[in-house]
């Protein structure tokens, strides 16, 4: 019986840990206090997730994030999407998960997406949208996404470091018009083939 309540208090101690996280200003007086970071060579879901990330800031508070290039010195919070500047191996998620597993980290006031994969990498902007700003894409178009309405010029969130396994690998949303909004829908809702995972028929 002691032993097992041994055990209990170890399950329980593990659980109580506390979540890393940091208080990030994006944006204040109606100035930019973070900065978009990509890597000088990013591939495309890098590119288009950045061009997103700037784009629902600016709908959030009416200021418009820079979109640099590593190597640059950034001014206040660096969004780093992929291998940039301060990202680390140990930010990527394990090996052996599954390949489409996502992480965001937090460190030294900065936020990093970090994917071993550009697709996957892509998805932690997205969730990030998602969880801490609150964007939500119903379907494809403008018409049908959310955005909350935030306070002009300013903007803070609490950012929680967390790492993202789908609960199924890969999603491919079929039968629908390959239109640019499906095509952005699409990749926003991380329902896109990823680079390393195999389309599976009728899934």
């Amino acid at each position: 019986m002691r032993t097992s309540w041994v055990v209990v208090g170890i399950v329980v101690s593990a659980l109580a840990l506390p979540v890393r996280s940091a208080s990030v200003v994006l944006a204040s007086g109606g100035q930019p206090r973070a900065s978009i970071v990509l890597p000088a060579e990013a591939a495309e879901p890098l590119r288009t997730a950045a061009k997103d990330l700037q784009t629902y800031v600016r709908m959030i508070c009416e200021v418009e994030l820079p979109i640099v290039t590593d190597g640059r010195t950034v001014e206040g919070c660096g969004l780093y999407i992929g291998a940039c500047g301060p990202a680390q191996p140990a930010d990527l998620p394990e090996a052996g998960a599954n390949p489409e597993t996502a992480a965001l980290r937090v460190r030294d006031g900065n936020v990093l997406f970090a994917g071993r994969w550009p697709t996957p990498t892509a998805f932690a902007v997205y969730s990030f949208l998602e969880d801490t700003l609150g964007v939500r894409w119903f379907a494809p178009g403008a018409l049908w996404e959310y955005v909350p309405k935030g306070t002009p010029g300013d903007l803070a969130v609490e950012v929680a470091e967390r790492v993202m396994v789908p609960g199924t690998s890969p999603r491919v949303w079929s039968g629908h018009a390959w239109t640019p909004d499906w095509k952005a829908w699409s990749l926003r809702n991380k329902a896109v083939l990823s680079e390393v995972v195999p389309r599976r028929q009728f899934q």
